[in-house]
């Protein structure tokens, strides 16, 4: 090997490598305060992955193999940022994704769950819950039903719904227990196919289904896969609002929301279960 092959195979075994990497500190720095400072940075939104971004650009700006495709990365990333908290497309995009066939009367609400923390909700099945309460208030069906999974420790929704409807004083005679089949892991399929089990000894017909607006399209196709006759309708959510101009913090929860169940639905029709 000659003596100088080695420092072309790495840019930090040339002079002037600590520059670069400063630089590169330096440009991320500014980036990141000066979108922090416009109000565009919400550490529980895109924080995390944004700074892995730019600590992965800075990393490789080491390198000069890799320096362009870093920084074309994270050039890309900024243009989708801006793009989502800048314009529209977020809430127009989730606005044609939701599925909502209104909360016509059934024999049962079905409330899907969400995860849970151990003793408490977290904040989207708070949402559904809710919101299935007040459809059974409002009388849509005499019965209401929540989901969930005594095997898993994230997911005890069949349990904390009846419990907090018990610690607020509603009563708790509408609730039907949720009969699940056993699995480590619950999901919407598995739900639509617990449900089917159930469904013709207890003689429903029609159920609602209630979830998360941007879960709406796999519910209902998961549902009816099943055999169900399931209407479905989106609970509001506490992270964005579609009947306003939301925030740039709430564009960024369509986009996730968008995202992810597009993964999923194809997964799903993969499986054959859409």
């Amino acid at each position: 090997m000659s003596a100088d092959a080695a420092p072309r195979r790495c840019a930090c075994l040339q002079p002037g490598w600590r520059g670069r990497a400063l630089k590169g500190a330096v440009i991320g720095v500014l980036a990141w305060s000066a979108l922090a400072l416009i109000g565009l940075l919400r550490p529980s939104v895109f924080c995390e992955p944004l700074a892995w971004c730019l600590y992965g650009a800075v990393a490789m700006q080491l390198c000069r193999r890799w320096r362009r495709i870093a920084w074309g990365g994270a050039g890309l990333i900024a243009g989708l940022v801006l793009v989502t908290v800048l314009t529209p497309l977020p809430e127009k995009l989730l606005r044609r994704w939701v599925v909502d066939d209104g909360p016509a009367p059934s024999d049962l609400i079905v409330v899907l769950s969400g995860s849970t923390f151990r003793d408490h909700l977290r904040v989207s099945t708070q949402d559904r819950w809710v919101y299935g309460l007040r459809l059974l208030h409002q009388g849509v069906a005499p019965r209401i039903l929540f989901t969930g999974s005594r095997a898993e420790r994230a997911n005890r929704f069949d349990k904390l719904g009846p419990e907090l409807m018990a610690d607020i004083g509603l009563d708790t005679t509408p609730v039907v227990p949720f009969s699940a089949r056993r699995t480590r892991r619950m999901t919407t399929h598995l739900e639509a196919a617990s449900l089917c089990d159930m469904a013709p000894p207890a003689g429903w017909g029609r159920v609602l289904v209630v979830t998360s607006p941007g879960h709406t399209r796999r519910a209902r196709a998961a549902f009816r896969k099943a055999g169900i006759d399931a209407r479905v309708t989106p609970c509001p959510s506490s992270f964005y609002d579609l009947g306003s101009h939301p925030a740039s913090s709430e564009r960024f929860h369509m986009v996730q929301e968008l995202v992810y169940e597009a993964a999923a639905c194809l997964s799903y029709r993969l499986h054959g279960w859409i």
